[in-house]
């Protein structure tokens, strides 16, 4: 677990979350104007998911829901320490 309060450098255009991926965690702060797909394409270079393969991300606080890739992060009122789930559905052949 990251210790956001740590780390925070107290600019409030930006947002500090934790992503959770079957390869392990990804801590990263991201400006709140970003897309779900920039936070989504971000995990997949770091890990080096597959390019063409299928992903959600999720809120930890509510799986059900997969966020939509074009919306910001804003817009789901994101706050600092959120945890995220990365989902990979697998390669479309």
């Amino acid at each position: 677990m990251v210790d956001f309060n740590e780390t925070k450098k107290g600019n409030d255009s930006e947002v500090e979350i934790e992503v959770n991926t079957t390869q392990g965690s990804m801590a990263r702060t991201f400006s709140k104007t970003a897309k779900i797909q920039d936070v989504i394409n971000a995990v997949i270079a770091f890990f080096q998911f597959a390019q063409n393969g299928s992903y959600e991300l999720r809120k930890d606080s509510d799986p059900q829901v997969a966020l939509k890739p074009e919306r910001t992060l804003v817009s789901y009122h994101i706050a600092d320490g959120e945890i995220f789930i990365f989902t990979d559905l697998g390669v479309a052949v």
